[in-house]
């Protein structure tokens, strides 16, 4: 893993050749934020770069519902199809906080994705377990929870749009 700038090169491969599934885990720590994890969403946006064969790769949430900072359980998200998008393409994954694949129990977690108080909200990580000699190669631009977007209003308007009907008269079986 590298860095340039504000992005990260995330670069993951069993690189002994042990032939072994090789796990990722990369968590940054939380600042002082509380939400509502119905009206919140986790995105990522990354650039697939040359030589990635992994297809999935999994964000996560640590929570506390104790509010000491200790992780009762871990919200994953999952990610699959990476491997079919093509090398150089850049696109933004999000999926709402409130719909997780798994969670993992670590403690005594309530199993609710609720980050509501002081305390709750202990990390936001990119995890993968990559099974060889699959690699992971992406260049991750940024990782963040944000607001829903609301609905946006669709007005439609028509402009300028004219029907034409064409009225022929024929006459059948008549002579003349």
């Amino acid at each position: 893993m590298t860095t340039s700038g504000t992005d990260v090169l995330v670069d993951v491969m069993d690189f002994d050749n042990s032939g072994s599934a090789s796990g990722f885990f990369l968590y940054f720590p939380p600042q002082q934020f509380f939400f509502n994890a119905s009206d919140y969403r986790i995105a990522i946006d990354l650039t697939i770069e040359a030589g990635n064969t992994a297809d999935n790769f999994a964000l996560t949430l640590g929570d506390s519902d104790s509010g000491t900072g200790f992780l009762d359980e871990v919200f994953i998200y999952q990610f699959s199809g990476l491997s079919l998008l093509p090398q150089g393409m850049s696109l933004t994954l999000a999926t709402p906080v409130e719909f997780a694949d798994f969670i993992a129990p670590i403690e005594e977690g309530d199993g609710i994705p609720n980050f509501d108080s002081q305390g709750s909200f202990t990390h936001l990580g990119i995890q993968a377990t990559l099974p060889s000699p699959e690699r992971l190669n992406f260049t991750l631009h940024s990782l963040r929870i944000e607001a829903i977007p609301e609905p946006s209003s669709i007005t439609i308007v028509a402009f300028g749009l004219v029907c034409f009907v064409s009225r022929r008269s024929f006459a059948f079986g008549t002579n003349g």
